[in-house]
């Protein structure tokens, strides 16, 4: 039976309708009245929700209660989210009839600073009214009936006080672990030795099945053989695909063309001659991991191979006992489960530390619970991680006694495992796994994918999400893949992507090209979209149909040979226009994600997406971006990284006024500015800010811009020309900056080094910031607030030619490390031992003069 989770939502909701409350506008359309109600009946039933999503299960009351609720939380979403689109657009019309219009003066400026929207003829004031009035009207009901329940009241403790303050480093941790393989050495020596060996099927390389059950470490075991001395040296040529659905003779192909010969795979006749010869007459090791026989091409995997070097060896792993009966060649190599004590070993190294094992007093609840596991990896994995911060018995003692591990189905016991660690997470961890379903099996999540995801959803806040991320991984669900361009990538578990999916019901649909289409069930609220050919027919008809559009919420567009970094062909499918077209018929939707698609433009009508919050247009093929983008005032992140045809953006982006995240450009590509970034005072990336003499380009744009968090680089200080004007940027006031970067860009011998000085002091960032780059500054000291940032760790000091000294009062003492780069004065004063300036930076473990 489907689990109904309407607490997260409820409480995202809540943020919104106070976020309304706050709003002036209120009192102009007269809906303050029923905003403070409507917040003050959500905030009873919050109490109280928790109890009722317990209670489903055991009372159908409750449920139909649940399911009542949560469709009058989704109207009271689409209301609330509406007035705050309208009134940031009155506040747009107001802002820019001001700058048309000029200052002005005595009784009308009064009256339009009481009531902004006067002049705005489209107001929706009745409208609105109204609609606030019958959405109170539900609410009314439902707060009738949640008395009649006689529901408790939750005493909610903040979740951040329930975690370790150091997640992320914990779940980094945990991830090295997951990689830690015991208990295999016996099997790996006879792997190695059967690889080794010199004998051959006679029809081609031979086949070696590794045969196990989800959860027993088969990708691990066959990693830990592959990358192990004795089989490098006897195969200087090896290859590892791992079996997801998109993978097919042409792609094994493609990736062994492009990593042998270093050309790029066209598919014709020529090149599928070159792979084959080449593969003909050298000695290889393939590996194809978790072959599955729900895969459409699993059969044809092995075709390129057929009749090649007879020394050649291939191993597959896969649970599937067909699979193996129809591809090996050789005998199943089955993997069985680690010994009692390996697991005992495992389970420690994930739920302690050497400090909290010394005090351990639940030694023989961690032999229960290894007994639990029977010898599966992953489930001893993921309790590990499950119990790491739990020290009470009880907790311990309700693991062993999960009816859970009774129950009586195929699931197997990795699932089970698992299945407890979902059962105990906050309901907004539910909801953020869910979310997971509609990725497919093998995804690679990149850098915040996920995060960006679920805050737009309205799953988590900004400040706590990566909480969740960091629990998937600590249990075991979500390991560590991979690095692209310096970045992280993860991969959900097998089991976990079972288990998602298995959780996941009627909302969360996925639709996979190539697999046998699925019936959409009426309702359905978040979608995908996943291309996995390379010329796919893209047919969204049944999912926009009229009783799914005003339900859906959600469309992701996935290309997996994007996700795969498959470069070898042009393999964008052929979602474009005409499936963009079908998919702005959906008025309600909140997040839509287009990357990698082949849009060519963007209709006028995606302004019609009051609600959107959340628009992924990164790496298509767009040429420009419409001004009716501009209209789509809730909008929170907005993407056009590796849009290589867009080259500058409207200036009205500037009117988005909630934006909280706007991504221009990358490395490989970059986006003009566009003037007046101030305007988006919500903003919380800003990765760079580059400072020019014209209005709406100043170092004064971020004065008000104080929810800026992580790094920025603030490029062409030369152009500002006073401390007095420097210090309207307000850097004291941004708490959350954490990575301050300063450049000027001009030669020393153009530029006052006083003006350069009182720049740099007047640009004194919070004391909160942690790495603090200086560029081309002419000024000869340092300003004086650097000594007092008390949590800095690290300073770099680059072409700093009139730089003379340190500070008097010296650097901080949390500094760990200091780079001096073409800084002349400054690297004679710092020379070990004998510099003037040594004694200052003696201490600092980290010291690099260049």
């Amino acid at each position: 039976m489907e689990e109904i989770i309407i607490s997260p939502i409820i409480e995202s909701l809540i943020e919104t309708l106070k976020s309304a409350a706050e709003d002036e506008i209120k009192f102009t359309w007269g809906v303050d009245t029923e905003l403070t109600r409507l917040l003050k009946s959500f905030s009873i039933i919050q109490s109280v929700v928790e109890d009722a999503e317990e209670k489903q299960f055991a009372s159908d009351k409750v449920k139909q209660w649940l399911l009542r609720l949560k469709s009058v939380v989704s109207d009271a979403e689409d209301v609330s989210e509406e007035f705050i689109s309208s009134a940031a657009e009155a506040k747009v019309a107001e802002e820019v009839e001001k700058q048309e219009k000029g200052p002005e003066s005595g009784n009308a400026k009064e009256v339009k600073s009481l009531c902004p929207c006067l002049h705005h003829s489209e107001t929706p004031t009745s409208d609105t009214r109204e609609k606030f009035r019958r959405l109170r009207r539900k609410v009314i009901r439902i707060e009738k009936e949640c008395r009649r329940l006689r529901l408790i009241e939750a005493h909610k403790q903040e979740v951040l006080n329930t975690m370790p303050t150091n997640l992320p480093e914990k779940a980094f941790k945990f991830a090295a672990l997951d990689n830690i393989v015991l208990g295999r050495e016996e099997d790996k020596k006879k792997l190695s030795e059967e690889l080794i060996s010199s004998k051959f099927s006679g029809k081609g390389p031979s086949v070696i099945p590794i045969v196990a059950p989800d959860g027993m470490g088969k990708t691990m075991f066959a990693r830990l053989v592959y990358t192990s001395k004795e089989i490098e040296e006897r195969f200087k040529i090896r290859w590892w695909f791992r079996a997801s659905p998109d993978l097919e003779e042409e792609k094994i192909n493609g990736e062994i063309f492009m990593d042998t010969l270093g050309f790029v795979y066209m598919g014709s006749t020529g090149s599928k001659l070159m792979v084959k010869e080449f593969v003909r007459k050298r000695r290889f090791l393939l590996v194809i991991d978790n072959v599955r026989d729900d895969n459409p091409n699993w059969r044809m995997l092995l075709k390129p191979f057929a009749g090649r070097h007879k020394h050649s060896k291939i191993i597959i792993t896969t649970k599937s006992e067909e699979v193996a009966s129809v591809l090996g060649t050789e005998p199943p190599f089955r993997l069985e489960g680690l010994s009692r004590d390996d697991c005992a070993k495992l389970f420690i190294l994930k739920a302690f530390d050497a400090e909290t094992f010394q005090r351990c007093s639940n030694l023989r609840q961690i032999g229960e619970i290894v007994d639990k596991c029977g010898g599966c990896p992953l489930a001893v994995k993921a309790l590990g991680g499950f119990l790491s911060d739990k020290r009470d018995e009880t907790e311990w003692q309700n693991v062993l006694e999960n009816p859970i591990w009774n129950e009586n189905n195929n699931s197997g016991v990795a699932f089970r495992a698992l299945q407890i660690c979902y059962q105990n997470f906050p309901a907004s961890s539910k909801l953020c796994f869910r979310y997971c379903s509609l990725f497919p099996r093998d995804y690679c999540y990149l850098g915040n994918e996920l995060l960006q995801l679920w805050i737009a959803e309205g799953y988590r806040q900004f400040d706590n999400v990566g909480i969740v991320f960091s629990d998937l991984v600590i249990k075991s669900f979500m390991s560590m893949d991979s690095v692209w361009q310096a970045k992280l990538r993860y991969r959900l578990h097998d089991v976990a992507q079972d288990l998602a999916e298995a959780m996941s019901g009627k909302e969360f649909v996925r639709i996979v090209e190539g697999i046998k289409p699925i019936e959409i069930p009426q309702g359905a609220r978040h979608s995908s979209f996943v291309c996995n050919t390379v010329r796919p027919s893209v047919r969204l008809e049944e999912l926009c149909k009229d009783t799914n559009k005003d339900s859906l919420r959600s469309f992701l567009y996935l290309d997996l040979f994007h996700n795969k970094r498959r470069f070898w062909v042009d393999a964008r499918g052929d979602f474009g226009d005409e499936q963009l077209d079908l998919l702005l018929q959906c008025k309600f939707l909140r997040v839509l994600r287009l990357q990698g698609s082949v849009i060519e433009r963007i209709p006028e009508s995606i302004a019609k997406l009051k609600l959107l919050r959340f628009l992924d247009l990164s790496d298509t093929t767009l040429a420009e971006l419409p001004v009716s983008v501009c209209k789509l005032y809730n909008l929170r992140t907005l993407d056009l990284r590796t849009c290589i045809d867009i080259r500058e953006v409207p200036t009205d982006i500037k009117n988005l006024i909630n934006l909280r995240f706007l991504y221009l450009g990358d490395d490989f590509h970059s986006i003009d500015p566009f003037p007046h970034i101030g305007n988006l005072k919500k903003l919380i990336w800003l990765p760079s800010f580059g400072v020019r003499r014209e209005t709406g380009y100043r170092i004064s744009e971020l004065k008000n811009m104080s929810d800026l968090k992580g790094a920025i680089n603030i490029f062409n200080l030369q152009e500002v020309g006073s401390g007095e004007e420097a210090e309207e940027a307000n850097m004291k006031y941004k708490p959350y900056l954490t990575d301050l970067t300063l450049e000027w860009w001009t030669r020393s011998g153009d530029r006052d080094a006083n003006i350069d000085e009182e720049v740099l002091e007047a640009l004194e960032p919070h004391s909160n910031l942690k790495r603090l780059v200086l560029c081309g500054y002419q000024g000869r000291c340092l300003a004086s607030w650097v000594h007092k940032l008390e949590s800095l760790q690290g300073l770099e000091v680059i072409s700093c030619p009139k730089l003379a000294s340190l500070p008097e009062k010296g650097l901080p003492r949390t500094l760990q490390t200091l780079k001096i780069i073409s800084c002349p004065l400054l690297r004679e004063r710092c020379k070990k031992e004998t510099g003037e300036d040594w004694h200052k930076i003696a201490d600092i473990p980290e010291v690099s003069i260049e």
